[in-house]
């Protein structure tokens, strides 16, 4: 599984893009190298991160799955979040 934040904010900054054009670079090279999975999410839960509203969420996670499902159709993409609402979206 490849993971891709769409923020800024996240863990690990190696798994951090915010440009859907580079997600979607990003996406293409874990599948290159042998991920079966590409999981996307656009809100960080590390200590102190600040929140953001469900609907910044959602523009950034459907950006960012558009992009890779555009470059990667046959991908198989999982949408990180805890909210109803943006998976529905995603």
């Amino acid at each position: 599984m490849g993971v891709i934040n769409a923020t800024a904010d996240s863990f690990y900054s190696g798994s951090r893009e915010e440009v859907p054009e580079r997600i979607a670079e990003r996406a293409l090279a874990m599948i290159a190298e042998g991920a079966a999975i590409i999981d996307i999410g656009a809100y960080s839960t590390r200590p102190g991160a600040d929140s953001v509203s469900a609907k910044t969420e959602s523009e950034k996670l459907t950006a960012a799955i558009t992009a890779v499902r555009r470059a990667c159709p046959d991908a198989i993409i999982s949408a990180d979040t805890f909210r109803a609402e943006v998976a529905e979206a995603a």
